[in-house]
């Protein structure tokens, strides 16, 4: 009789450990689900955060293109910046990793010294110091944005391994608990074998074998997901920049119409481009002629054009709505496509038309290709061509 007692508590005890372990089990599942959501929602913000520098630094360099209003990049720019702030603090305020703690500091300073030039940027354009601001923007601010990306780079570098080396500790947590429920299960079998009637001891006791194969197959433990975390490149880097900005500089010295072809093939190299093509279009604005290309022959250019200015294409749709254009091929591999209007105080004289690699995202180069569409479009005389358009009408 006491057997049977002592028998049937250890029992009990086995099955509250068999319930507590498997809702243990239960509860890490939950914790590295969380996990992984935290770490996808800490990695998107990282990447706008990023992207958001890449915009900030193409809106100041709006602020010397010329025909654009510096007041429209001001607000940008300020937009941007706020935007970036927000998201650092944010990311400071929440984030379980002291390691990345000093690098949100860092960036944090970094991005307070590149508001201080700003600033000091826009009031040298304001008093038409167009040449002081240009090395505020191009020059020393470079360094600047180095510390900002190399410390947003640092950080999300800790967060990540911080948040792996958690998952990979719930896991083993889990991978515990599942054992732990596995050897109360066993241990339930073999009591429930040692209890049974004496008038079933003529049967041979059942082997461990046996008792194992009548078991479940044991729970394994999924395999570790790791949240990606190859680095995003910065969508304009210093270099590219500092190329637009040269080129920039050419155009507004650009004195001999035969050396344009030769600044649309640079312009071409900036972007990355496979191809490109300043459209123009014609006196009574209903057809867009190939003007200037880059990386197509004769055949192909003849193939392509003259666009009808209604026609169902992102370039055609450029000039009509005088807004930036992109298009991704959808078959993996192919180019893709991007197309910025030539706006001038007379309204649209053209569109400039690059075929971009697999490689660059359209979005990546879009601020890049206004600000040389801006300077190519104060080459293409507007008053000729709205005096041409008038006296047809």
């Amino acid at each position: 009789m006491q057997h049977t007692v002592r028998t049937r508590s250890i029992g009990i005890v086995l099955m509250v450990v068999l319930v507590a372990a498997f809702v243990q089990s239960a509860r890490f599942d939950w914790a590295l689900s969380r996990e992984r959501d935290a770490g996808a929602a800490t990695e998107q913000t990282f990447n706008s955060i990023e992207l958001g520098i890449s915009h900030l630094r193409g809106a100041q360099a709006g602020y010397l293109a010329t025909g654009q209003n510096p007041t429209t990049w001001f607000t940008r720019a300020s937009e941007y910046a706020t935007r970036i702030e927000a998201d650092l603090g944010r990311l400071r305020v929440g984030s379980q990793t002291p390691l990345a703690r000093p690098d949100y500091d860092a960036a944090i300073a970094a991005l307070s010294g590149l508001n201080e030039l700003d600033g000091r940027a826009r009031d040298y354009i304001r008093t038409d110091q167009r040449f002081l601001a240009s090395d505020l923007v191009f020059m020393d601010s470079v360094a600047v944005v180095d510390k900002l990306t190399t410390a947003v780079r640092a950080a999300r570098t800790d967060e990540s391994n911080a948040s792996r080396a958690r998952f990979n500790e719930t896991l083993l947590f889990r991978a515990g608990a599942v054992l732990v429920g596995l050897a109360a299960a066993i241990g339930l079998v073999l009591i429930v074998a040692r209890s049974r009637p004496r008038a079933a001891a003529a049967r041979p006791p059942a082997t461990m074998a046996e008792m194992l194969k009548s078991l479940p197959p044991p729970v394994k433990p999924p395999p570790p997901t790791v949240v990606a975390t190859a680095p995003v490149a910065l969508l304009t880097s210093s270099a590219i920049l500092l190329e637009a900005a040269e080129l920039c500089a050419d155009l507004a010295r650009l004195s001999d119409g035969r050396d344009v072809p030769a600044l649309v093939e640079r312009a071409a190299k900036v972007l990355d481009a496979k191809g490109m093509v300043l459209w123009m279009a014609d006196p009574g604005g209903t057809v867009l002629k190939p003007s200037v290309s880059h990386g197509y022959s004769d055949t192909v250019l003849n193939r392509l054009g003259p666009l009808l200015i209604d026609s169902d294409n992102v370039t055609s749709l450029a000039f009509r709505s005088m807004r930036p254009q992109s298009m991704t091929s959808a078959v993996p591999g192919n180019s893709s496509a991007l197309a910025v209007p030539l706006v001038t105080s007379n309204g649209c004289v053209g569109v400039l038309a690059a075929e971009i690699k697999q490689n660059r995202s359209s979005s990546e180069l879009m601020p890049i290709a206004k600000i040389i569409a801006a300077q190519f479009a104060a080459l293409m005389a507007p008053s000729e061509v709205t005096a041409q358009r008038t006296a047809q009408a």
